[in-house]
Order: C-alpha cells, then sequence, then structure tokens
C-alpha cells in the first residue's frame, strides 16, 4: 500500500459463490477483516472496496459507512444493477467497459454513482470510454491510458 501512496486504491475482494469455489465466505468475516486491516492501517478514506459479490459488498459497508464500495458487474440489467447499488448505499459500480453505454452513464449520474470501468486495454476502446465520462478506467496499459485521456476533448 506505500507504493500506493497520494492515489485512491481499489481492493477487489475475491469472494465468489460457486460449485468450483470450496472457499465462498458467505458469513462476511473476510470482508470484515478486510475494512478492518483498512481501518488499522488508516487507509479505510484512501481504498475503494469492490467485488463481484453483491454479499460482500454489503458486508463491506455494513462495518463501515463510510467505506467506499464499488460492485463489479458483468453482462447484467445494467439499470438494475444501479438502482440496487444506489439502494443498498455503494459509491460506485464497476461494469465492464463492453457493457457501458450512454444510456448506463445517464443512469449512474442521475443515482449518484461513480462508474469505474475495467478491463480497458485497446486504444479505441480507451477513447471510447473516457468520452462516455467514467470516472476511473482500470487498464493493463495506463500510460496508453494517460495520453488517450490528456488528449481527449474537454466536455
Amino acid at each position: 500500500m506505500e507504493a500506493c501512496e497520494g492515489m485512491l486504491v481499489n481492493v477487489e475482494i475475491k469472494n465468489r459463490q460457486h460449485r468450483a469455489e470450496s472457499t465462498y465466505d458467505a458469513s462476511g468475516d473476510f470482508a470484515r477483516q478486510v475494512v478492518r486491516n483498512l481501518q488499522e492501517t488508516k487507509w479505510a478514506d484512501r481504498v475503494i472496496i469492490s467485488s463481484f459479490d453483491q454479499a460482500t459488498c454489503e458486508a463491506a459497508r455494513s462495518f463501515d459507512a463510510d467505506i467506499k464500495v464499488g460492485w463489479l458487474l458483468r453482462t447484467v440489467d445494467m439499470a438494475s444493477a444501479m438502482t440496487q447499488a444506489h439502494l443498498l448505499g455503494f459509491t460506485a459500480v464497476h461494469p465492464h467497459y463492453k457493457d457501458l453505454d450512454a444510456s448506463a452513464m445517464a443512469t449512474a449520474k442521475e443515482l449518484e454513482l461513480e462508474v469505474n470501468t475495467w478491463t480497458v486495454n485497446s486504444r479505441r476502446a480507451l477513447g471510447a470510454t473516457i468520452e462516455l465520462g467514467v470516472n476511473a478506467i482500470i487498464t493493463d496499459q495506463p500510460s496508453r491510458a494517460k495520453v488517450i485521456a490528456d488528449n481527449a476533448s474537454p466536455d
């Protein structure tokens, strides 16, 4: 975490309810441990916790009402998922970039949700997601993303 000083860090909790996953934590204990560790190390206000598992996001939120929580989404009814995220008090949704469009961005804005999208690597996809106005991009190509973002036309 020290290497990320000055940045907002995405802390993804890998917790998937699936028959191939024997370690799924339905109790929320692992999320509690993550939140406690972030609080003890004074990082709770400098992270956003994310997970594909809605219950894990809910657990993190229940242990710290102020910690940022983003629900990772893949191929869902975006409007319904965003409404659910808003009702649960999440800070953001993290959809796959291919699932985003102007309508989804309008819904997020209306619900006061940040949109942080993943994993955007190609020049074309980076340009398109920047043009949509996402809050953050998760990428394996940060230098490329920065160049494209710096050259994007202002609204």
